[in-house]
């Protein structure tokens, strides 16, 4: 199973009161806990309402705080269906993986004869 981690990247907010009107937020997928192994990320914006009542402060926000607003925003079938999303493709690249032991980079109607190694030294 992988390990989800939520991040922000971007905050908008309104100068003169601090309301936090747009959030841009990513979702990383790692094969291993220790954030090793294949990785996937999505990434997405969101738009917030202005609360009536019981404003954070912009300096008094955490980044916690913001991932929690924008998976309430998303819903839990959302985040579900995002975190699925980059487990399958974990999981297809490493099903891919072990049939693979060295790429070869070429489009086989070309045949002005350059072919590129992926994942190889390069002088």
């Amino acid at each position: 199973m992988a390990t989800f981690i939520w991040k922000i990247a971007d905050v908008l907010s309104n100068k003169s009161d601090g309301y936090v009107y747009h959030v841009e937020w990513y979702l990383e997928a790692w094969e291993n806990s220790d954030r090793s192994g294949i990785s996937g990320t999505k990434y997405g914006g969101i738009d917030l309402q202005k609360p009536s009542s019981g404003m954070i402060p912009i300096d008094s926000l955490t980044e916690s705080q913001v991932v929690t607003w924008v998976k309430d925003k998303l819903g839990s079938s959302k985040v579900t269906e995002l975190e699925t999303s980059l487990q399958t493709e974990i999981d297809n690249f490493k099903s891919i993986g072990q049939n693979v032991t060295e790429t070869s980079n070429v489009i086989p109607w070309d045949k002005s004869g350059s072919e590129s190694k992926i994942n190889s030294e390069t002088p």
